[in-house]
């Protein structure tokens, strides 16, 4: 798969995902849902899943309800691998795993 390839299959991703969390009723501040890993780096290949997280300011509330925002990926056919974690939490996680760090600088 060329380089091309992979960039038209990211923003296709990008736009079921920011549907999704449009939908679901998702903030314009204090909440974002992040791609990261391939699909983060824009590196998306065939039969890869969609690596997201919904990343929340400290005690900020999503008012994205998970039914509401997982469900229609999932039910599109879209294998994802998410979570949800408030902004402290990801900070922490980098801090204690190089692995994550690196992948948090593509974010």
């Amino acid at each position: 798969m060329t380089a091309t390839e992979r960039e038209q299959r990211t923003s296709e991703a990008d736009a079921l995902c920011a549907a999704a969390y449009e939908k679901a009723g998702g903030a314009d501040v204090g909440s974002a849902l992040v791609a990261v890993g391939g699909y983060g780096r824009r590196e998306l290949a065939p039969h890869s899943d969609l690596d997201v997280v919904l990343v929340l300011d400290e005690g900020v509330e999503s008012g994205v309800g998970a039914a509401r925002l997982w469900y229609p990926l999932w039910d599109s056919g879209t294998t994802i691998d998410h979570s949800v974690r408030e902004l402290p939490q990801m900070l922490a996680a980098a801090e204690a795993d190089l692995r994550v760090a690196l992948g948090l600088l593509d974010v």
